[in-house]
């Protein structure tokens, strides 16, 4: 086996395996370990272009650690198959790839990457997995897909212009796991979907700039909760294209299910929104603040449901469905001048309350 500048192979058990470049190109570092105990480590640095490194792990309590600094153009591709494993990536540069898959217990990703249009894939499949992952600057993408039990996924993406938004992407299979999603500048994407099925999960998305877009599901299950909060203008809770949702292209927050909980905060002008509670217990609080917004709820096909929606600013839009189940509450407040609110409820022993104006 032969590369350019550096090749390293290495099949062992109980072994620790080191791999340092620095100042070059084109480095390839290939770490392959199947056994018990295992350990790698692989540092590349000082301006280095095209660097690739390849890490194979197969057996037990294995760890994996890869940092390439200041470099460009370069990948890390990881596929971990054991108990007790860890990674941990760091990437500072432009145009970086990792990709990595645990395919087994107790797996844990961290994964930090700084710089520019670089790219993230995490497949984690088994009990207890959990990935935190911070990418910092400009066009950043971050795609994360979690199936078992207790999964948890912490993502935190700044630094974003108007033209050079990040992107997350979140899919997640089991029960009671958890989605933290933070943006911090512009034209930011947050899509989370927790499939049907699976109960007592939290989606959490938090983006504070402009023009940035949040979409949530948890679908068929119960116990869950969506919370959105979005601080500035022009941002979009909303479906389409590719958003995953049981309630339409248009629906860009829901839950279905029993005893499930969402909540969505918007602050400054021109926001826009749709939400969805539905099946048996479910809650809708929304808050938006500032001028032009605009709000549209449905609950449908569930009974004891609760709604509240507040809106202060001017020319605000709500629109609010509940249709079917019993026991239904609708609380609407506009403030200041020039709003309008629709209410249409369907079902039993339900109540509806519009307050507007000071």
């Amino acid at each position: 086996m032969k590369y350019t500048q550096l090749a390293v192979f290495v099949s062992t058990a109980m072994y620790f395996s080191s791999v340092t470049a620095v100042a070059s190109e084109t480095n390839v570092a290939e770490i392959t370990q199947s056994g018990d105990d295992n350990q790698a480590l692989i540092t590349q640095t000082l301006n280095s272009l095209d660097n690739s490194v390849n890490i194979g792990q197969v057996g037990d309590e294995n760890l994996a650690t890869v940092l390439q600094l200041s470099s460009s153009l370069s990948n890390v591709t990881t596929v971990q198959m054991g108990d007790e494993n860890q990674l941990s990536v760091s990437q500072e540069g432009e145009n970086q790839t990792a990709s990595v898959t645990q395919t087994s217990d107790l797996g844990q990703v961290i994964l930090n990457q700084q710089g520019e249009a670089n790219n993230t894939v995490v497949v984690q499949l088994g009990d207890g997995q959990s990935a935190d992952i911070n990418q910092a600057d400009v066009s950043n993408n971050a795609t994360i897909n979690q199936s078992g039990v207790e999964n948890k996924l912490v993502l935190e993406q700044s630094g974003s212009s108007l033209n050079n938004g990040n992107q997350a992407i979140v899919a997640q299979v089991g029960e009671n796991d958890l989605a933290v999603i933070t943006q911090v500048g512009e034209l930011n994407t947050a899509i989370v979907d927790q499939d049907s099925g699976s109960f007592g999960n939290a989606i959490t998305i938090d983006q504070s700039g402009e023009r940035n877009f949040a979409a949530a599901g948890t679908r068929l299950g119960s116990g869950s909760s969506v919370e959105i909060t979005q601080q500035g203008s022009d941002n979009l809770v909303m479906g389409g294209g590719n958003t995953p949702s049981n309630y339409g292209g248009l629906v860009g927050a829901g839950t279905k299910g029993a005893d499930n909980h969402l909540t969505i905060v918007q602050t400054g002008q021109g926001n826009r929104l749709y939400a969805d509670a539905a099946q048996e217990q479910s809650s809708v609080d929304i808050s938006q603040q500032g001028d032009f917004n605009q709000a549209s709820v449905e609950s449908w096909l569930g009974s004891e449901n609760d709604i509240s929606l507040m809106q202060s600013g001017e020319l605000q839009i709500a629109d609010v469905y509940v249709e079917g189940g019993v026991s239904n509450l609708v609380s609407v407040m506009q403030y200041d001048m020039n709003n309008n609110a629709s209410v249409h409820v369907l079902g039993s022993n339900n109540s509806a309350t519009i307050i507007q104006g000071n």
